[in-house]
């Protein structure tokens, strides 16, 4: 792919940006069919399919850092993930920076480009900890859910590690990560880490923070399944309805 084409990708409004990603993302489609068994249950639709591979292309082109997925609920995202991942990035080299990041408390799956992620982030932003805050990286603004929620002038304790340990991976990925394009997250991560954590991870400019009173105000993660809104996105939404956070903002987090 020449500078010039690159150039004209990152320009939204280019037909040849659309053609692009188009073009990447029916590619997707066809080794989805070969990851199936591993990826989707009975009831998932061909749209959400291809919203899924659109999403992807967008990913692989560097035109975002990540993806949450939540067009369907894998039947098994570590596996089926690494299948996928392995057969695209044997055909396009778009796909080499790639992972697979899961969250098994939640069950939620995130598809990072390690390139982009990197570029945005650094281990040296982070070194110092709360005494490094603000870094110079582009971070979201951290929010918090009480009545009215206010900017935190740091963000949830245990997010910097969190972070820090990704982008260490990252840096210098294992044989197994290398193989598998797979990261799995700690077991036992709550809500008050994962929902700042998905808003780094996928560039909102806003991420909330919430409390343990909100935590447990929460409904439990397991009661979104099959392919409906993904967990996290409930989470958000949850928070805006039952502690009053503007409008605007959840726009800004869904979006």
């Amino acid at each position: 792919m020449g500078d010039s084409t690159i150039s004209n990708i990152m320009q939204p409004s280019s037909n040849i940006c659309r053609t692009t990603v188009d073009n990447v993302a029916q590619d997707i489609e066809q080794e989805l069919l070969q990851s199936r068994k591993f990826l989707f249950q009975e009831n998932s639709s061909l749209s959400r399919v291809k919203s899924f591979a659109v999403d992807l292309a967008l990913v692989g082109l560097s035109i975002r850092a990540g993806h949450l997925v939540d067009a369907f609920c894998p039947k098994d995202p570590c596996r089926g993930f690494s299948t996928l991942l392995h057969r695209l990035k044997l055909k396009s080299k778009l796909f080499q920076d790639v992972v697979h990041v899961y969250e098994p408390r939640s069950e939620q799956s995130f598809l990072i480009n390690a390139s982009v992620l990197l570029a945005k982030y650094t281990i040296e932003d982070i070194s110092g900890g709360m005494s490094n805050w603000p870094p110079t990286s582009a971070y979201p603004v951290f929010v918090s859910t009480g009545s009215p929620p206010d900017i935190l002038s740091t963000p949830t304790e245990g997010l910097f590690a969190l972070v820090q340990n990704l982008i260490q991976q990252l840096q210098d990925p294992s044989p197994v990560l290398k193989e598998k394009s797979t990261i799995i997250l700690p077991q036992g991560l709550f809500a008050n880490l994962t929902v700042p954590f998905a808003a780094v991870l996928l560039e909102y400019p806003v991420a909330y923070c919430p409390s343990e009173t909100v935590i447990k105000a929460m409904s439990p993660l397991d009661d979104v399944k099959h392919g409906r809104l993904s967990t996290m996105r409930t989470d958000i939404i949850a928070l805006s309805s039952n502690f009053h956070v503007p409008p605007i903002w959840v726009v800004l987090a869904l979006n």
